[in-house]
């Protein structure tokens, strides 16, 4: 076990190094969000070596080229960089933009919201697609306080409340179950332990209605559990760390992968791995949750809110995906080839994403 450990330690240190020798070193942009003046600004300031792949050049940009290609960078920003005020969107008008002895380029904007900024919804992605080691380090201003969010490519959005909410806000309810839908279909580590637990389900099904039966069985099964674990979370009661869950979670991912390949449970007894997962699977949820800075005031109907929109997530996936594996289990392929190669591809998949999440490393691009 300790040379496993101590292999694996190596690998890690190896992946580090060369992550370190092959990535570039000015990989983080600096942000202020000021909210305590009349007209909300946003300023951000990167090295302009972060332009080279926007521009299809081969070496950091002179300030010539990028004042030629201004439009170009500011519309690269306005895309990358969104912020929503009430569900409505905010516009970001250029104030200034200075090129900082051709190093670093600083932009500052204005931002225009319809209404006076109560539920601000900021969505991050600057040089994402170029970069998966870049980070966003965001300093938000308020009257009366400071706020620091950083941004990388597993966390885009961030919401900031700026009300105190009534004790139940039929507006914030509906905001919550819509961020638990989106919640389930933006992890695509939820949706493909979702898959492997319906992928042999339609195969030892008698029927149609068999095969529902059967997966009503583990959604229920999931739901309890990470229900569980959600409110004992949130509630503060117990609460792992953020990284160890997040690898527990692709974990949970391979092991049932591998189960599709060598049954480790009875055929009948897959909702027993949705209910031991769900439990992990609950905590990873609950961190989603706190990054939506709920206040005690609607933690009740936040809580309720954003469950309901897990199951109608689920549900959505569920109600797309099973009429056609139902259909594919008739062919020989389905059991023989197509569910066992799919599940070694998820399990290789899964296993990247705890190697990954467990040692800090970037090595898939999603």
């Amino acid at each position: 076990m300790k040379e496993l450990l101590n292999i694996f330690r190596i690998i890690a240190l190896v992946l580090s190094l060369s992550a370190f020798i092959t990535a570039h070193p000015l990989n983080t942009t600096n942000l202020e969000l000021e909210l305590d003046k009349k007209e909300p600004l946003l300023s951000l300031r990167f090295y302009t070596s972060n332009l080279e792949n926007l521009l299809f050049l081969k070496e950091t940009p002179r300030a010539k080229q990028i004042e030629n290609n201004k439009i170009k960078i500011l519309n690269y920003i306005k895309e990358h960089i969104k912020i929503s005020n009430n569900n409505q969107t905010c516009r970001l008008k250029l104030k200034q933009m200075i090129i900082e002895k051709d190093i670093a380029l600083r932009s500052t904007f204005f931002i225009n919201c319809k209404q006076a900024i109560e539920i601000l919804k900021i969505n991050y992605r600057l040089f994402f697609d170029f970069d998966k080691t870049q980070e966003g380090v965001m300093q938000v201003v308020l009257k009366d306080d400071e706020r620091l969010f950083v941004f990388s490519p597993h966390q885009k959005t961030y919401t900031l409340k700026l009300t105190t909410p009534k004790a139940f806000n039929i507006s914030d309810f509906t905001n919550f179950i819509y961020e638990g839908i989106w919640h389930i279909w933006e992890g695509i580590d939820h949706i493909l332990f979702l898959l492997m637990l319906l992928l042999p389900t339609t195969l030892y099904s008698r029927n149609f209605k068999s095969a529902l039966i059967d997966i009503l069985k583990i959604v229920t099964a999931f739901t309890l559990s990470h229900s569980f674990t959600l409110f004992l979370s949130m509630l503060d009661i117990l609460k792992p760390p953020q990284q160890l869950i997040e690898t527990l979670i692709a974990l949970s991912v391979v092991l049932t992968a591998i189960n599709n390949i060598y049954p480790i449970l009875p055929k009948k007894k897959t909702w027993l791995l949705a209910f031991t997962f769900g439990f992990i699977h609950g905590f990873g949820f609950a961190n989603a949750m706190e990054q939506l800075n709920i206040e005690r005031a609607n933690f009740a109907s936040a809580l309720f809110g954003f469950n309901i929109g897990v199951e109608i997530g689920q549900i959505v996936i569920v109600a797309a995906t099973l009429p056609l594996l139902y259909l594919l289990a008739y062919k020989k392929v389905y059991g023989k080839i197509f569910v066992p190669l799919l599940s070694a591809i998820v399990a290789v998949i899964a296993l990247l994403w705890a190697v990954q999440r467990a040692f800090s490393l970037h090595l898939m691009p999603f």
